[in-house]
């Protein structure tokens, strides 16, 4: 597991106007990636104990961008699991 700031590169998000995810030491993380259908995907996964927060992130490489497809979380402060997902047409970039 790494910790703090997560560099651009590891996850490229086309939106992302800073050069990396501006995280403090306390979150812990990890990028999983794989390949399925032809296409490559990366699993971003995040962890902060102290404060009960973990996100995993689901994005599809796209060129040189990830799209992020949908994330699962967990917050302290809102009851439960729960899960994010992009209602976006991805078929005009290609993907699906």
């Amino acid at each position: 597991m790494e910790a703090g700031h997560i560099p651009r590169k590891s996850f490229p998000l086309s939106k992302l106007k800073n050069k990396r995810f501006k995280y403090g030491p306390e979150y812990e993380w990890r990028i999983v990636t794989f390949r399925a259908l032809d296409h490559a995907f990366s699993l971003l996964i995040m962890l902060n104990e102290n404060k009960a927060i973990y996100r995993a992130s689901l994005g599809m490489h796209v060129d040189q961008d990830v799209v992020v497809l949908g994330m699962h979380e967990y917050h302290s402060s809102e009851p439960g699991w729960h899960c994010h997902f992009s209602l976006q047409d991805h078929r005009a970039r290609g993907i699906g």
